[in-house]
């Protein structure tokens, strides 16, 4: 495979996170790809930048091809009062105790964010991870031909937004992650979303509008994985979402 280029994008305003984006492009694909993170960066809703800091790396091991998670699901909910309800419907056969998903649900929705995800046992219900800022997910992106092919099997995930979500999620359940729990900290976007057994399900409704909390949260069973290859894997390991679709 050709050389790719890892590249990052996050702008903030008075310290405080605007926006951030990914990519992994070819050589040729360098500069539209960064003039597209900057103009994405000027043009968000929580506001105009002060600062901009994008990073550019080449990928120098090898990159893994993983397929796309194959399942998409819209679950109804109207409500944040039933968005809990709609957590536990999609997390029933994991046979969890309602406190400790109720725990999950605040900390994704009601907490203060940080920019990478809790690592949490499933059993033991203790954070796994030492990080102050959580695990990052990086070193991601999808082959072309397999993103528009997805498009045409699931034409609700056309957005960027969305796209990018799943990309995540499909190396995130790559790992040996059981569950993941997400909801974004835009606080004109409510929707958030749950993985599980190779399922992508979104809910609406996920947080109240205007809300600036948000949150992500990776249920494992140590007993049963490497806590160490998991997040060295989330963040080191450079990975193409690819693969025939359908």
């Amino acid at each position: 495979m050709e050389k790719l280029y890892n590249i990052r994008m996050r702008s903030s305003e008075n310290q405080q996170h605007i926006s951030g984006a990914e990519r992994m492009v070819h050589y040729e694909g360098i500069h539209n790809c960064v003039a597209s993170m900057i103009d994405r960066s000027f043009h968000h809703k929580r506001g105009e930048p002060d600062f901009i800091s994008i990073k550019i790396e080449k990928i120098k091991e090898e990159v893994k091809v993983i397929s796309p998670i194959s399942t998409i699901e819209n679950i109804e909910n109207y409500s944040v009062n039933s968005a809990l309800c709609a957590m536990m419907k999609i997390l029933k056969p994991l046979n969890l105790q309602a406190s400790f998903i109720q725990s999950l649900y605040e900390i994704i929705t009601t907490g203060t964010s940080i920019s990478g995800a809790l690592l949490i046992d499933i059993d033991s219900q203790e954070r796994l991870d030492a990080k102050e800022n959580g695990v990052r997910v990086s070193r991601l992106d999808w082959q072309e031909k397999t993103k528009e092919d997805f498009i045409r099997w699931n034409p609700d995930c056309n957005s960027e937004r969305k796209l990018e979500a799943i990309a995540l999620a499909s190396k995130v359940q790559h790992s040996g992650v059981i569950a993941e729990l997400c909801c974004s900290d835009d606080p004109h976007y409510t929707t958030g979303y749950v993985t599980l057994k190779n399922t992508y399900t979104s809910i609406p409704h996920m947080k109240e509008e205007n809300s600036a909390s948000g949150g992500r949260i990776f249920l494992v069973d140590s007993e049963q994985t490497n806590v160490e290859e998991i997040i060295q894997f989330l963040e080191q390991t450079p990975v193409i979402v690819g693969g025939k679709i359908g």
